[in-house]
């Protein structure tokens, strides 16, 4: 996983360093539901596909109650 990797090695680190910001990795099991939780602001990022990105999002915006 290439998360992990940047994680393990401190690349992520040097990068957060270079441009005075915090980022923390978290690996969720589950590939849809880390979507629904980005959606729902959870996380401030999510790595998905291109078309995942386009229609999951969206399509929570128009079934979430306001």
């Amino acid at each position: 996983m290439p998360w992990g990797t940047l994680a393990t090695d401190g690349i992520i680190d040097k990068w957060a360093a270079k441009y005075g910001i915090k980022i923390h990795i978290t690996q969720l099991n589950d590939y849809i539901e880390s979507i629904n939780q980005y959606t729902a602001g959870q996380f401030d990022g999510c790595t998905m596909t291109n078309m995942d990105a386009l229609t999951i999002p969206a399509a929570g915006e128009w079934i979430q109650p306001y």
